[in-house]
């Protein structure tokens, strides 16, 4: 398959993931605020029915919140990186590739991995500290696990921002040179 088809079917692929993500964030987002403020009863279907938080909302309205709202935060975060993915493909000039707008993005996107990275572990470390206070929670773990695949693509797009800045450098050299 050449460049320029994948390129697009990526492109495709980023979007879908970004609507999609940013539709995930906004769920938790007006489910807490109606679980909050309109209809505590709710918090038993908080996502159409797979999560059930009437346990944690027993327990305490503030924990009922953190945990969501680190739910709503690690999923806006990741639409973020899908939407720093699609800056990328805007930007791109297969004939120059290395643009330095180009490694700004990449070097967000490293950024925007470790910090989901970090919430991602703080929710953990929470919902395990509420497990350990008897409070009954659905599988965290959709939500929340996989904060070493981030801190992993973090770091692999420190390891590639830095190989993409270098050849930034040659490039503006060449184009010195001719």
């Amino acid at each position: 398959m050449e460049t320029k088809k994948m390129l697009q079917i990526l492109n495709v692929i980023a979007w879908t993931l970004f609507i999609l993500l940013c539709i995930q964030a906004g769920v938790f987002l007006f489910n807490t605020f109606f679980t909050l403020f309109i209809n505590p009863v709710d918090s038993k279907y908080f996502q159409r029915g797979e999560i059930d938080f009437s346990n944690l909302y027993a327990f305490s309205t503030g924990a009922f919140l953190m945990v969501a709202l680190l739910m709503a935060l690690v999923a806006a975060i990741k639409a973020y990186m899908f939407y720093l993915i699609i800056l990328i493909f805007k930007t791109l000039n297969m004939v120059k590739p290395f643009s330095s707008e180009v490694g700004r993005l990449i070097f967000k996107i490293a950024y925007m991995a470790l910090f989901i990275c970090t919430l991602s572990w703080l929710g953990t470390q929470y919902s395990e500290w509420l497990l350990k206070q008897g409070v009954k929670l659905p599988l965290m773990y959709k939500y929340f696990g996989g904060a070493d695949v981030f801190l992993m693509m973090g770091a692999m797009l420190f390891i590639i921002a830095q190989v993409f800045k270098r050849g930034i450098e040659i490039q503006t050299e060449n184009d010195l040179t001719v």
